[in-house]
């Protein structure tokens, strides 16, 4: 298929961008996008472009009742910069730290996270500082891992975990004493 409209605008890098993947009559971005336009396949991920990593979403263009073979794709996308994702953190309340494969920040740990953990796969680890992060993997196109997403445990929340599981604790062998008391003064 030919390709009817493509522009690319982000007012952060100064308007209008040309990226490789989608330049051309063949851009090389209908490649990785065949399962939308064959199979109607909805596909989301990051591509890494001269200008940065770009979220990326492509859906099936579909007859109005969402019927039919695909007769082309919308893609869109929004660039991973450092405002995007201060919005993510505002929103979620989550201070969290993006690091791509090659970020001079990942520890030998963290580089080995990147490269054994699966899509949707979750680790804890502990540092020798006794802080403990989630991390995970945040996905090409192609399902393999091209950033990882690190994530403090809040101590706050894991205090109060720990109080509430104690506490049920307690209470589970109170209630247990107060049945054992009155079986013991119903048989005497």
């Amino acid at each position: 298929g030919a390709v009817v409209f493509s522009e690319i605008f982000d007012s952060a890098q100064g308007g209008y961008l040309e990226l490789a993947p989608f330049d051309g009559d063949a851009p090389p971005i209908l490649a990785q996008i065949e399962p939308v336009l064959r199979e109607a396949q909805e596909m989301a991920g990051i591509l890494q472009t001269e200008h940065g990593p770009l979220l990326l979403a492509a859906q099936p263009a579909l007859t109005s009742d969402g019927e039919g073979p695909p007769r082309g794709a919308l893609v869109f996308g929004r660039f991973l910069d450092r405002e995007l994702l201060q919005e993510f953190a505002d929103q979620t309340h989550v201070a969290f730290t993006l690091l791509a494969p090659d970020d001079l920040r990942l520890t030998p740990v963290e580089q080995r996270h990147l490269q054994e953990l699966a899509a949707g796969e979750t680790r804890f680890q502990t540092d020798e500082q006794g802080n403990t992060f989630v991390y995970s993997t945040l996905t090409g196109l192609d399902g393999s891992p091209v950033a990882l997403l690190k994530t403090p445990v809040r101590k706050d929340i894991s205090a109060t975990g720990d109080r509430t599981a104690a506490l049920l604790a307690i209470m589970t062998a109170l209630g247990a004493l107060t049945l054992f008391l009155a079986g013991v003064y119903l048989y005497t």
